[in-house]
């Protein structure tokens, strides 16, 4: 694993009298993955606090260090005016230290300071030779969580669906876990340094199919999981049926036979398309009556009972299994005409007419009338 870039560097005092004060300059970096920090140690500052308090040598000594097996010390010429500071060049020293399975430091992380003035503790020149101040506190701990994820549903198909993911830290890894059936990779990952938002699609579903899904990540440190969060969906319908053809056939004096087709909507399943129906309405009054119904592969019907020489107006439609309705196609067809007909004078006018006859003491429609026309019977059909 790696480091990430260096912090900002900053000042901890190690040492004053009230008169001076010194300084430690350090700096820090994490391993996130590896949970640990390195620290360097990279200037020593000796500052005036009032402008009556200032010395000058040539032999003065002073040393930084991060633990006690570091401390070196090299001759260096100071001078420091009243109210003002000298900064002390040396070379880095750096340490590092773990951090607990929560991420917090484990050990107690300190910088070291040297300063000897050698002049023999004249009007407070400081001569204090090591000093120690903790930064413990000051250096953050590593998150160890999961971070902050949210999950929602971007968008829905007949057999698929796409989630969006977002998270707050890099993944190696985010998984999904469909209806309980196990997690798998997501094939999609944040791994840039503060997350990001991502989107990854779910396939092979059924259309309409109601299910829940979890979906989590791994950080980018081994085995640390997010918390897992939940989208509920439903996809969608195929697209609704399409009544592609409808007409009449033979016709009776009391029957007519009708024909039609249709498509189901993309994506139809196949192991379906058997509940899918025809539903034939008749026009009654002002409203339609359901009059047939048949399956999906059964193309025609006959609708009986109906009067003679009768125009009806009939309408057809598809149900699929998911409760898609397809648009109307309507027709008219006519029963046909069986009795005789004569044609009679009246007002001066010929009309036509069914012929009606008494038989038995009961007047009856004539239903095969014959006339005798030059020495022969014909029908008046």
């Amino acid at each position: 694993m790696a480091y990430g870039s260096w912090s900002s560097s900053r000042w901890t005092q190690v040492w004053s009298n009230g008169y001076y004060k010194v300084e430690v300059q350090w700096r820090y970096q994490q391993d996130v993955p590896g949970n640990k920090t390195r620290y360097a140690v990279q200037q020593l500052r000796i500052t005036s606090l009032n402008s009556y308090y200032s010395f000058s040598s040539t032999n003065a000594e002073a040393g930084i260090a991060t633990i006690t097996s570091q401390r070196e010390t090299q001759t260096v010429s100071v001078s420091v005016s009243g109210g003002g500071s000298r900064t002390i060049n040396i070379a880095d020293q750096a340490r590092e230290v773990a951090h607990n399975s929560s991420g917090v430091l484990t050990s107690e992380t300190n910088v070291h300071g040297y300063f000897k003035a050698n002049r023999g503790g004249e009007n407070h020149v400081p001569e204090f030779g090591w000093a120690i101040a903790e930064i413990t506190n000051l250096i953050p701990d590593i998150d160890r969580s999961g971070g902050t994820t949210t999950a929602s549903l971007a968008s829905v198909t007949t057999t698929t669906a796409r989630i969006k993911y977002t998270s707050n830290v890099a993944t190696t890894l985010i998984q999904y876990n469909l209806d309980g059936e196990g997690w798998k990779d997501a094939g999609v990952d944040l791994p840039n340094t503060g997350g990001g938002t991502t989107y990854f699609t779910i396939s092979g579903l059924d259309p309409y199919s109601q299910h829940s899904v979890q979906v989590r990540h791994r950080r980018d440190y081994t085995q640390v999981y997010s918390s897992a969060k939940t989208v509920s969906f439903r996809t969608a319908k195929p697209e609704a049926p399409v009544i592609t053809s409808f007409d009449s056939g033979q016709t009776t004096g009391s029957s007519i036979v009708l024909t039609y087709s249709g498509e189901l909507g993309e994506d139809y399943p196949s192991e379906y398309r058997e509940d899918a129906k025809f539903i034939v309405e008749m026009l009654q009054g002002e409203s339609y009556v359901t009059v047939k119904e048949t399956s999906f592969f059964v193309t025609s019907c006959v609708i009986n009972d109906l009067e003679e020489d009768t125009r009806y107006t009939f309408r057809v439609s598809i149900l699929d299994y998911y409760g898609s309705r397809s648009e109307y196609m309507s027709i008219s067809a006519q029963t046909a005409f069986v009795g005789s007909k004569a044609w009679v004078k009246a007002g001066g006018e010929l009309k036509e007419g069914i012929v009606y006859v008494k038989a038995g003491g009961e007047v009856v429609r004539a239903s095969d009338l014959k006339i005798k026309v030059g020495g022969e019977l014909k029908s008046t059909r």
